[in-house]
């Protein structure tokens, strides 16, 4: 974990290394593509180092829980720098780094690492600890290959379909400006949107992790619950008691939400009646006449 600087220290301070900032991260994406480079001694000192074949994970909200990662090759000299908010994972001989990559991807532990977390607001953090001391299956090389294998043919199938789904994404403005209007109207009317709707921004309960506001039956919708894959969304992540409900900020089954803070813009119907997370702001009552 976050291996030692002293590894490039004898480096001359004008070797060229990738730097990656969280921005350039995807979601998901077990690819991470260098797309800058620096001199080592403008980055040797604030950043966190990775060479060629590290997995990188993200500490920070809502990175963390929006699964921001993967792992890095092809950097300039094979080394990289980037930002401070990063866990590095370097794989030994018993492991591969993608095995690796494909376990902190799973849902148990984005959500016990979130329920970790310390800090306030939108500075809270995993400790180094929790991502030290998680504990894995480890079968053979054979099989951990076997298994990588096996879960890239499917991400290629799952990507070939989002492809499919971004070609094909309407354009509502289009299909607003080749819609018939009603006689003796020259454009559609315009309204605003809180006109049409109550706007809301969800709200946590204080203390965090406090056993009377948290792990209940009401769920909780996440930023990380909303994809680009769907367009109707159930919270998998995080459920609140119904004291924590009264705490938070409910939503009925057919609200849309949006998410406002990690992946800004990214939108979804509720599937179920369900509170919302303090990273995403709800629409309620757009059906009502």
């Amino acid at each position: 974990i976050n291996a030692k600087k002293s590894y490039v220290s004898n480096l001359y301070s004008d070797t060229l290394v990738s730097f990656i900032p969280m921005e350039d991260i995807d979601e998901h994406n077990i690819a991470v593509t260098s797309k800058r480079e620096k001199k080592i001694g403008e980055v040797y000192k604030g950043y966190t180092y990775f060479k060629d074949n590290d997995v990188l994970v993200a500490k920070v909200t809502p990175c963390f829980e929006n699964g921001k990662g993967g792992i890095v090759r092809n950097l300039i000299n094979g080394i990289g720098f980037g930002t401070s908010e990063l866990y590095v994972l370097r794989a030994t001989e018993r492991v591969i780094p993608e095995y690796i990559y494909w376990i902190i991807n799973r849902e148990d532990f984005i959500r016990m690492g979130k329920d970790r977390m310390t800090g306030t607001g939108g500075l809270q953090r995993v400790p180094s600890d929790y991502v030290a001391n998680y504990l894995i299956p480890l079968p053979s090389l054979e099989i951990q290959r076997q298994l990588v294998d096996e879960i890239a043919a499917h991400q290629r199938i799952i990507d070939g379909a989002r492809q499919v789904v971004e070609g094909w994404k309407p354009n509502l403005e289009l299909e607003l400006a080749e819609s018939p209007l009603p006689e003796g109207v020259d454009e559609w009317d315009r309204e605003k949107l809180d006109n049409l709707c109550e706007v809301v921004r969800g709200s946590s309960p204080r203390p965090k992790h406090d056993k009377r506001f948290y792990g209940g039956s009401v769920p909780r919708l996440m930023v990380a619950d909303i994809t680009r894959d769907g367009m109707y969304v159930i919270p998998a992540i995080d459920t609140l008691t119904e004291e924590g409900a009264k705490q938070s900020r409910p939503m009925k089954k057919g609200d849309l939400v949006m998410v406002v803070s990690g992946q800004p813009g990214l939108c979804a119907i509720l599937d179920v009646d369900a509170c919302i997370h303090d990273g995403i702001s709800g629409f309620r009552n757009m059906n009502q006449e």
